[in-house]
């Protein structure tokens, strides 16, 4: 069922007569304000500038660019999310993966209060004092790119000293050449 509010407003948008709805209109206020809606409208209808040839086919144009263009948008975000997928599933692959197994580390034992520390053999030739001296070269090599790594060091490097370090390392990499 519908109320005369509703046939007025029906009557208004059909352009059906409204003459019949008089009565009414003069003590409703929301119908008043829809028969002022409806002249304002056909004021503005016959008052308005024409769109001019071709006003639908730009109207036409104009949807069909923006539907492409949210088509784009679209396939632009699914792709994207889809690359964002691929990279988590790929780092919770990786995290999961099995670990390395652990690697027998030697076991060091302090030298007890009752017991004399180690005492270091004297070098007895030159060969000697060299590997102690490219160990040395290693142990500084090692704690300078610590410090590199954990931006301690000026950007800055003297390259003249980059020969004793290198042979200490193939030293102890290749120690039967």
């Amino acid at each position: 069922m519908s109320t005369v509010c509703d046939q007025f407003a029906e009557a208004v948008v059909t352009g059906d007569a409204v003459d019949t709805f008089a009565t009414h209109v003069a003590t409703c206020e929301r119908c008043q304000q829809t028969q002022q809606a409806a002249a304002t409208l056909q004021q503005m209808a016959v008052a308005g500038p024409d769109p001019g040839l071709g006003f639908t086919a730009r109207i036409t144009v104009g949807a069909q660019h923006r539907v492409v263009q949210r088509r784009r948008n679209r396939y632009i975000i699914t792709g994207a999310g889809g690359l964002a997928a691929a990279a988590a599933l790929t780092a919770l692959v990786i995290s999961q993966r099995a670990p390395a197994p652990p690697v027998a580390q030697p076991a060091i034992t302090a030298p007890t209060p009752t017991q004399p520390a180690p005492i270091e053999p004297a070098p007895a030739d030159a060969l000697a004092i060299e590997d102690r001296d490219n160990l040395r070269a290693l142990v500084r090599w090692q704690a300078t790119a610590d410090a590199w790594q954990q931006d301690r060091l000026p950007t800055a490097a003297s390259w003249r000293r980059t020969i004793k370090p290198v042979a200490a390392y193939q030293t102890i990499v290749h120690p039967h050449k």
